[in-house]
């Protein structure tokens, strides 16, 4: 049986991973906002992506930054 590679030490290692205004793909290094069309181009899934290099399945495949872009776009439509 063969060991699975263990790309995130920890909780905090991830989150540093993803809290930056772009996240680098895992697949080739690419610098990205957001993963989820991108990983399409390896042949992956966001569900495979995130099983391949250990990401919690409820975790979104963007920066901290595009999130909080997104999340400020979607309180001013409803304010």
């Amino acid at each position: 049986m063969t060991k699975k590679k263990m790309y995130f030490k920890d909780v905090r290692d991830l989150d540093d991973y993803f809290n930056q205004d772009t996240i680098a793909c895992l697949e080739c290094g690419v610098e990205l906002k957001s993963l989820g069309a991108h990983i399409k181009t390896h042949n992956l899934s966001a569900r495979q992506y995130k099983a391949k290099y250990n990401i919690p399945q409820g975790r979104g495949l963007a920066s901290a930054g595009t999130k909080a872009k997104l999340r400020d776009i979607r309180n001013i439509q409803f304010d």
